[in-house]
């Protein structure tokens, strides 16, 4: 089994989770195993002071300084929220403070070894033109444009490669000497917006037939649904059902927690992996330029402009059209069940008018 040993992690990990001393230690390149008794509970009541410090800050550019603390202050309200949770929360159900991590935890981050970059892919928060992007940079084509969703996705291709695929000791040094960047949504509009994509606007049948059968047979009392035309093509899925669905979900079984609505929390591991930079979705173009700016690239490659049918303002107004028959004791559950994808990054619990 290829795994990433704790020992190997903690000159990422203990920047964020340990105090300040440690973190000092961290810069200093000494090694630091980690200890529950350390970082359980421990405050981050230092953090500021090293957070002044900003290394990417070389711009006399008004608007590159304020998006400079932007990023410094939603980096420290990551460590927050992190500092207050246990340490068997963090890990990956896999894994624990003395086994180590299976690299298969490391998935979801793509690698460009030509750029030093790793990127964490998080779907329904452009990531297909964050992709896009990645193939400009390493050099196999010249526009976003030209690249098909499809193709953007197929990892068949080679064109991509996933920090998962490398050596345990790969892994180590490109989690401590790469420039690491994810996107995030707010947590509901981000389920409306797979579920509108997987379920009701789409040509393809795959999750459909997949998910949706087996959620329409598991919530509905019809004894002859079997029989039922667009039961067997998958059809008719409602939202309410879906939410069950993830709520009902065991946490253990990848199989039922696919990528498309699983958390961020557990998609990229930000307790344990220090991002370097955190972009949202609603300021996405924004966030994506400064983000090129920033890595030096932004003459090689423009990140695609966002189509208005995906503008914040219908996103949120998606969530509450969509939120607003599910009842308050299933979205309370649903929260719980995200709560560190709203706490990390900011986003606060809704309150819905219930009909």
């Amino acid at each position: 089994m290829r795994v990433v040993t704790v020992r190997a992690l903690s000159l990422i990990a203990c920047g964020i989770l340990l105090s300040y001393e440690f973190w000092k230690a961290v810069y200093l390149k000494k090694t630091i195993v980690f200890h529950e008794e350390q970082v359980e509970g421990r405050e981050s009541e230092n953090f500021d002071e090293y957070s002044l410090v900003d290394e990417y800050l070389l711009t006399s550019n008004i608007q590159d300084i304020e998006n400079s603390a932007t990023q410094r202050k939603r980096k420290r309200t990551v460590t927050q929220d992190c500092h207050k949770r246990k340490i068997k929360e963090i890990f990956p159900l896999s894994a624990d403070s003395s086994s180590g991590i299976n690299s298969y935890a490391f998935r979801n981050i793509l690698v460009s070894d030509k750029h030093q970059l790793l990127y964490c892919v998080t779907p329904k928060v452009a990531c297909t033109n964050w992709k896009r992007v990645l193939l400009v940079l390493d050099g196999y084509f010249n526009k976003p444009d030209e690249i098909n969703s499809s193709l953007a996705h197929n990892f068949s291709t080679g064109y991509f490669r996933k920090l998962s695929d490398y050596s345990p000791e790969e892994i180590s040094l490109r989690l401590t000497t790469y420039y690491k960047f994810l996107f995030v949504r707010h947590p509901y509009e981000r389920l409306v917006s797979t579920f509108r994509n997987k379920f009701v606007e789409t040509k393809y049948k795959t999750f459909k037939l997949i998910y949706g059968k087996y959620i329409m047979r598991k919530y509905r009392e019809v004894k002859n649904i079997t029989n039922d035309i667009r039961y067997i093509e998958g059809e008719g899925l409602k939202f309410e059902e879906f939410i069950k669905f993830i709520i009902d979900s065991p946490l253990e079984d990848a199989d039922f927690w696919n990528e498309h609505w699983e958390r961020i929390d557990r998609l990229c591991l930000p307790c344990l992996v220090q991002y370097d930079f955190v972009g949202k979705f609603e300021s996405l173009k924004q966030d994506a330029d400064y983000l090129l700016r920033t890595l030096d690239v932004a003459d090689k490659v423009t990140f695609p402009e966002k189509p208005d049918v995906h503008s914040n303002e219908n996103s949120n107004k998606l969530m509450k059209q969509f939120f607003k028959s599910i009842s308050k004791d299933i979205t309370d559950k649903l929260y719980e069940l995200f709560k560190h994808d709203f706490l990390m990054f900011n986003y606060k619990k809704p309150q819905f008018d219930i009909n």
